[in-house]
């Protein structure tokens, strides 16, 4: 067996009504956010509405990028990454799943790639800076993206069938634990 430590200093906050903190969360690490998400469930939801207007409320501004799909394509973060080059984004907040967590750390190394995007994920390329996420610890290159902050609302989870739910538990807890045995990024 090798010998490991492990340690993962995110803050995790559970429970009904955690989403009003993401405004000042948010604004705690920039002024210029770029909301990550996939289907339009977080507008009939009204998550979206409030989460930009604490985001308004806090003086950030913020852009959104939508449609973001299982498995994302190469193609879907190098877009991402050039709405936050052409806007001069400084902060992500990532709204979902696995796919929008890891699409939002594609794009925090992407955005400020000196490389291109793929050989990050090839390990061609050793990420030098990244963009500041609440999922991402700004300042510090042994991070491996981890959240700094970590939100679950479980009544944000209703209409999600039981099975789905239940895989996306496990992938926040998996993406987790890869991000930080990975070496110095991840995807």
């Amino acid at each position: 067996m090798n010998n490991f430590q492990f340690h993962l200093p995110t803050n995790i906050l559970f429970g009904r009504g955690v989403q009003s903190q993401a405004g000042r969360l948010t604004a705690s690490l920039g002024k210029r956010a770029l909301i990550l998400h996939g289907s339009h469930r977080i507008e009939e939801s009204g998550l979206l509405s409030q989460l930009t207007a604490q985001l308004t409320a806090e003086g950030v501004s913020y852009e959104t990028f939508s449609g973001i799909t299982e498995n994302p394509r190469l193609s879907t973060a190098l877009a991402a990454c050039q709405v936050v080059r052409s806007r001069q984004i400084d902060v992500l907040l990532a709204v979902g799943g696995g796919s929008v967590i890891d699409l939002a750390k594609a794009v925090s190394i992407g955005s400020h790639a000196a490389s291109d995007l793929w050989d990050y994920y090839e390990q061609r390329a050793v990420p030098e800076t990244a963009l500041p996420s609440p999922r991402r610890r700004p300042g510090n290159p042994d991070a491996c993206l981890a959240p700094v902050h970590g939100r679950i609302l479980p009544s944000g989870n209703c209409g999600i069938c039981q099975r789905r739910l239940g895989n996306s538990a496990f992938e926040r807890g998996r993406s987790s634990l890869r991000d930080c045995s990975c070496g110095n990024y991840a995807f």
